[in-house]
């Protein structure tokens, strides 16, 4: 009964969710024409590395960096980004968990503060040893005070942000006056990376500084095996919503997929059985739907997603639904495949199952892309480039 209860509340409440992040999406580009401001990636550089320039670092050797990084090492986070920023240089984590199992409304008014002190005493202590290079956040403005991020500027410290759900926008609601996502931190960063296009000139609006990167995929964790491949056609991914309409869409046209993670029956994978399901799938299927509250397969909102990059990068047949910003990062129809509709899928999935060459073809090219382009070290030698912290 809760089920069914559930899945007509979100009926009802997607389309309105969905309406409303695109009025915001447009509101947000017609103020945007409106001040004659774009995003140039160009000009944004040359803003960045004026803005650091000015704190007088002096660029270390390459991948020596000291960095503080603040962020919740929970789920994929844990699994891939404090490998990848060692291979940067020395590396002093602050673990951003304290209100995970509890109230973020009472840890807000009781704790935050607190919190925001042991941060920056944490980080002077470190930086008096030896200079620190790079601030790395990747949180809101629930966690971090916005003079703690100014305090740390002062100390000549280049920082900057992460953000990968920002489709929906900047701002996500405010406790006792006081915004919880990015909004009114994100002018005091010195980069702010997104992995949404859509929301560079929202950052800009905002007097912030964005830089475009989709997320990656760290190839010592997804990588190639040579195992058979006997699961014709799986997705990866706790269940939900849209997950489970995708399954049942196709279960009622023949095609059974056998689906892992917390809610199937199969129950939460861990990441090495992960990677050798992935080795022995055929097709993995993804979706990349962005609505909280979706229940079938139309979608009228997308974006990037990690699967995106991790499928591909062991080397995996990946199907998922048609994304613009997916098209800049891969060859549709050569090296990523995608659909619409369920019947786009169906069909999709029959061409691929009775062309092998295909099928090899696409594995090839996706595996080469992927390392080619696609490695979060890649990512971050990136944004480190363009912060002027490595020489």
């Amino acid at each position: 009964m809760y089920r069914v209860a559930k899945t007509w509340i979100n009926r009802i409440r997607n389309p309105w969710w969905e309406a409303r992040v695109i009025a915001h999406r447009n509101h947000i580009r017609a103020r945007a024409r409106a001040r004659q401001i774009s995003y140039a990636p160009a000009a944004i550089r040359a803003q960045i590395r004026a803005r650091v320039s000015r704190k007088r670092l002096q660029p270390p050797a390459a991948r020596v960096l000291r960095i503080f990084s603040v962020y919740c090492s929970r789920g994929w986070t844990g699994d891939n980004l404090p490998a990848v920023l060692k291979n940067f240089g020395t590396v002093r984590h602050f673990e951003l968990d304290a209100f995970a199992d509890g109230d973020p409304y009472s840890w807000f008014r009781q704790q935050r503060t607190a919190q925001n002190k042991v941060l920056l005493d944490d980080l002077r202590a470190w930086h008096s040893e030896a200079p620190v290079d790079v601030f790395f956040y990747y949180g809101g403005g629930l966690e971090l005070q916005r003079a703690t991020l100014r305090a740390i500027n002062a100390l000549g410290i280049a920082t900057f942000s992460m953000g990968l759900d920002d489709l929906s926008g900047l701002s996500k609601g405010k406790i006792d006056g006081e915004e919880i996502a990015l909004a009114e931190l994100a002018p005091d960063f010195d980069l702010c990376y997104t992995s949404t296009l859509a929301a560079c000139e929202e950052y800009l609006l905002l007097g912030a500084r964005p830089y475009y990167l989709p997320m990656g995929a760290n190839p010592q964790i997804y990588r190639r095996l040579d195992l058979p491949r006997d699961i014709p056609i799986a997705f990866f991914g706790q269940k939900h919503g849209v997950r489970a309409a995708l399954v049942r869409a196709l279960a009622a046209k023949g095609i059974a997929v056998q689906t892992f993670g917390a809610g199937w029956s199969s129950g939460s994978v861990p990441i090495d059985r992960l990677v050798e399901l992935i080795n022995r799938s055929q097709i993995v299927l993804g979706h990349g739907h962005h609505s909280p509250y979706a229940e079938s397969l139309d979608a009228r909102l997308t974006c990037l997603k990690a699967r995106d990059f991790e499928i591909p990068m062991c080397g995996a047949v990946y199907l998922t639904t048609f994304d613009p910003e997916l098209a800049f990062w891969f060859a549709i129809g050569a090296e990523v495949m995608c659909y619409r509709t369920a019947d786009d899928l169906y069909d999709t999935i029959h061409y691929l199952l009775n062309h092998p060459q295909k099928l090899e073809s696409i594995r090839e090219a996706t595996w080469r892309r992927a390392h080619r382009e696609h490695t979060w070290e890649q990512r971050f030698a990136e944004l480190f480039s363009v912060l002027g912290v490595l020489a």
